[in-house]
């Protein structure tokens, strides 16, 4: 493959994972909205956040939301350095694909069952991917540079 195509299948997973965390707003907004109509949160509790009018499902939307800018955003750097220095890999392609992948087995759990013991493993997982790709980067910067 050469290299300019694969940083463009590079964008696709990186643009599927930005389009999940725009859905899990609509999607945070759905569950909020029907929480105060069902009577299970105030609308008090957005107005400062502190308050325990709340239903719990809420707070783990919300909290899971949050996680979306925590490790998911290094997948974003290192995706987008990855095409801005050209050192696009098949490797590298696959590793992106095996994140999102991650990802959103760790949404599907976090969202439903919440097993943490479970959701600890698949965050673990991506962690190694992000680890994998950061030194896939050193290793190709230290090349070229060579």
């Amino acid at each position: 493959m050469t290299q300019n195509l694969l940083s463009y299948q590079l964008l696709l997973p990186v643009l599927i994972y930005a389009l999940y965390i725009l859905f899990m707003y609509f999607f945070m907004f759905l569950v909020r909205a029907k929480s105060v109509a069902s009577g299970k949160t105030s609308i008090k509790y957005f107005k400062t956040y502190n308050t325990t009018e709340v239903d719990p499902y809420v707070l783990v939307v919300g909290r899971h939301l949050e996680n979306q800018y925590e490790l998911p955003m290094l997948f974003f750097i290192l995706n987008i350095l990855t095409i801005i220095l050209n050192f696009s890999s098949p490797a590298f392609l696959i590793l992106a694909w095996t994140f999102v992948g991650l990802r959103l087995a760790h949404s599907f759990v976090h969202l439903t069952s919440n097993k943490v013991g479970l959701r600890a493993k698949i965050f673990g997982l991506g962690l190694l991917v992000l680890i994998i790709q950061t030194f896939l980067i050193l290793f190709f910067s230290l090349y070229v540079m060579s």
